[in-house]
């Protein structure tokens, strides 16, 4: 990759109104316009996330937000809506990402277990970080996804 990704983490208290429409965006661009997911994307679980952005210069290319241990597990922590802007896939910003939010949980907010809910198609993606499936697939916004953990401890 030429350009260099800036990656930041903010609550929600400290996004600009303008980083915030970048992530509501892309999120819709992805989950909603692409990959056609009927769902209510404002779920009022962002004001108690992390926010990771990943920036080239001025434009949002990477994003996910995460779940500090006790808000959706009782015993683990977790991250959703990964995303990457469709116009720099294909250029590992994917595994950058994963890269940067296992070092935020683990490092930052101290967890050693990370439990999410993976769309099934990229089980061997995640499997790559360490991640392990279990229980049935099921339904989520008309995308089949499992369950996984990392567990370090």
């Amino acid at each position: 990759m030429s350009q260099k990704v800036k990656w930041v983490l903010k609550t929600f208290s400290e996004l600009n109104t303008d980083e915030l429409y970048e992530i509501l965006q892309k999120r819709q661009d992805v989950f909603i316009l692409e990959q056609c997911c009927r769902y209510p994307d404002l779920d009022d679980k962002d004001k108690i996330t992390l926010h990771l952005m990943g920036w080239i210069e001025d434009k949002l290319v990477a994003y996910s937000r995460i779940f500090p241990q006790d808000i959706l597990f009782d015993d683990a922590a977790s991250f959703g809506r990964v995303l990457t802007d469709s116009s720099y896939r294909k250029l590992g910003l994917g595994k950058n990402l994963v890269k940067q939010l296992i070092e935020v949980i683990e490092n930052k907010l101290h967890s050693p277990k990370i439990r999410i809910e993976a769309q099934y198609y990229l089980v061997r993606f995640y499997e790559d970080f360490g991640f392990k499936a279990y229980g049935d697939t099921f339904m989520d916004a008309g995308v089949e996804h499992i369950m996984m953990v990392r567990d370090k401890a």
